[in-house]
């Protein structure tokens, strides 16, 4: 809904998923765009104390120096147990939800046809 809400007034709502299916188009957003969009939208939620079980941590990448197309993503980690995890919307068009997968899969190369 976040992600909606602030497509419309950033001129972004029509990005695709992924980075190529609307390249060159205007809006559209690569995963460096998207984590760090992610990351806001879960920050403005943990400030208004929105977030229960869960707290804002950096954003993380893979594949950078180990010759694999770099990737970005939100991360949350589990209050209590210290579970990370990868929030991602890069796979998806603007204002689907995103992916929530714990982070030592996603640095592994997940990818949504992945099982976890």
């Amino acid at each position: 809904m976040l992600e909606t809400m602030a497509g419309a007034m950033t001129g972004t709502s029509n990005d695709k998923a992924g980075s190529f299916a609307g390249m060159g188009e205007e809006g559209q957003m690569d995963c460096v765009d998207e984590a760090t969009n992610t990351s806001s939208y879960l920050t403005m939620l943990q400030t208004d104390n929105l977030l229960k079980w869960h707290t804002v941590d950096h954003r993380v990448s893979r594949g950078i120096g180990s010759f694999q197309a770099p990737h970005f993503t939100a991360v949350i980690r589990e209050k209590g147990r210290g579970k990370y995890f990868a929030v991602g919307s890069w796979f998806l068009d603007n204002g689907e939800p995103p992916f929530v997968v714990p982070l030592p899969v996603w640095e592994k190369g997940w990818r949504p046809d992945d099982p976890f």
